[in-house]
């Protein structure tokens, strides 16, 4: 374009949704993703409405945009993010695994590789959903790159009826050759001639119940114990027993009560994911509790 012109337009709903605007300052803010966009032209206020440069924008969200003198009309060009977004689910439909022991081998290789993409793209629908914000957040790279995965060993706990679980068991290593091993149990099942990951446990605490808190009638907590705790693990730990907790037999599916647990049982608990109380020892609201005998 030889006569460079700005062309304003009233931000709509779509534009605010990826770009906060801040009134604080005189100078109205244009930010997009938590980066300040910088303007020609700064945004402006009209009619309880913000007037902002649409060139910024759009190239800022990867699309181009043209004037034409002729029709005297806007020109947005997004197919290259339309031909992006092709392009990556061609890529995964690509990697879909085509029996059980592929989605758990591509698994393993992929949380080695350190790799969240990878990943996301053997998840079920429901599963890309609980960890998509995650993987956002990390720029789809997951684990550190010290301690790294040496190995892993994986075992079949649990099959029936199009769906396998199996034992991961990943061994850590760094540059002084130190090791220490970590435990997760992976639920593969059968959707739509595809196995995908449908769900991934960790172990938080393991080890005997030593203690059950009634609130009433109900059970409200129990307390476990480990006198062997592995790295990553909690020697002890106040295990919440929520609405959504859900108790296991063993690594099968079937599903026990609050009042099937026990003093002495066994257990291996993973915890649900956000805060928690960290004083020692630490307590939290159990997402699994499984009854290993």
């Amino acid at each position: 374009m030889k006569n460079r012109k700005i062309i304003m337009i009233i931000a709509t709903a779509a534009v605010v949704s990826l770009a906060s605007l801040t009134f604080a300052d005189p100078v109205i803010k244009l930010v997009l993703n938590g980066q300040e966009l910088k303007t020609d032209v700064a945004p402006m206020p009209a009619d309880n409405r913000v007037m902002v440069p649409m060139r910024v924008i759009s190239e800022a969200l990867g699309a181009k945009i043209d004037w034409d003198a002729k029709t005297n009309s806007v020109i947005i060009d997004s197919s290259a993010l339309e031909a992006q977004k092709m392009r990556i689910n061609l890529l995964e439909q690509a990697l879909e695994p085509k029996t059980q022991l592929d989605a758990i081998n591509s698994y393993a290789e992929a949380v080695k590789m350190r790799n969240g993409a990878w990943q996301y793209a053997i998840m079920s629908p429901a599963l890309k959903k609980e960890n998509y914000e995650g993987f956002v957040s990390f720029n789809w790279v997951t684990g550190t790159s010290s301690p790294w995965i040496e190995s892993c060993e994986i075992k079949e706990q649990y099959k029936s009826n199009g769906t396998f679980r199996y034992e991961v068991d990943f061994t850590y290593t760094d540059s002084t050759n130190s090791k220490f091993a970590q435990k997760v149990y992976v639920t593969v099942k059968e959707f739509d001639g595809t196995w995908l990951i449908s769900a991934i446990e960790g172990v938080d605490v393991k080890g005997k119940i030593t203690k059950l808190t009634y609130e009433g009638k109900k059970l409200k907590s129990i307390f476990v114990e480990d006198d062997k705790p592995q790295v990553g693990t909690y020697d002890k730990a106040t295990v919440l027993i929520g609405e959504n907790t859900k108790i296991y037999k063993g690594y099968s599916d079937v599903e026990l009560k609050p009042t099937d647990l026990k003093e002495g049982m066994q257990v291996e608990v993973d915890f649900v994911d956000g805060p928690m109380i960290m004083i020692y020892p630490p307590q939290a609201e159990a997402k699994t509790i499984r009854v290993i005998e």
